[in-house]
């Protein structure tokens, strides 16, 4: 969620809070994570998706 609040701030510095990202804006986050495959889409029977090694490999690499 971080990066979507911070993309969110380059488009409107005021925005502090997650609060103020509309749900669109978050939908659209999560629809371009799972192109890319930082998440899979979730199982039949389950609320959500998992996030992939893919997208854990690039954490750490924001995290050093």
């Amino acid at each position: 969620m971080d990066f979507a609040l911070e993309r969110a701030r380059t488009l409107t510095p005021d925005s502090d809070s997650e609060e103020y990202l509309p749900h669109h804006f978050i939908g659209e986050c999560v629809s371009t994570a799972m192109e890319i495959g930082f998440l899979t889409a979730p199982k039949r029977g389950t609320f959500g998706g998992k996030i992939t090694p893919k997208a854990l490999r690039k954490l750490k690499q924001v995290g050093k």
